[in-house]
């Protein structure tokens, strides 16, 4: 059913999923791979390959939400990689299928890429430069990401609506 106050946050999926194989496709990703097949054919970066700490889809009840931590991210991966994940929910695509795009290192193997809405960028982190006193580093490049499938965040949608109807009462 509709909530008004996630849409603008949120990707919303009208298609049944079963999350049990996307899940199962999404820890496949951890740990070091070549991600052509995830990267947008626009990318200027010459080396694709990247270490992923932590790629798991957390469900919560009507909300899926992909969480993904790397050492670095290639333009448009994880919107390509929710894509995917979204065709091997729906059934257009089998976890084996998914392996195989996985390995075969061109993008046009992969699903389509998902729409911006929901991702959110939680966290970067830099390594400590012992030469700097204030810690100005080097970029480590150890982002963190979590792209909510269904809904990005309760709770920043009430913080705004709450922040509305203060405004309302006060006007």
């Amino acid at each position: 059913f509709r909530r008004p106050l996630r849409e603008r946050f949120a990707l919303r999926c009208w298609h049944r999923l079963d999350a049990a194989p996307m899940a199962r496709c999404a820890a496949l990703l951890a740990g070091e791979h070549d991600f052509t097949s995830f990267c947008s054919v626009h990318s200027e970066a010459a080396g694709k390959t990247r270490t992923l700490l932590r790629s798991e889809l957390v469900e919560d009840g009507d909300e899926l939400r992909y969480h993904v931590e790397a050492d670095g991210f290639l333009y448009n991966m994880v919107r390509i990689i929710v894509g995917t994940l979204l065709e091997v929910g729906q059934g257009k695509m089998t976890p084996d299928e998914f392996a195989d795009v996985l390995s075969a290192r061109d993008r046009r193997a992969a699903g389509p890429t998902a729409a911006a809405r929901g991702l959110t960028l939680m966290q970067v982190r830099y390594r400590e430069d012992p030469r700097s006193s204030h810690h100005e580093g080097t970029k480590k490049n150890v982002d963190k990401h979590t792209n909510s499938l269904i809904h990005r965040s309760r709770r920043l949608a009430q913080k705004r609506e709450n922040g509305r109807a203060k405004a309302r009462e006060e006007a």
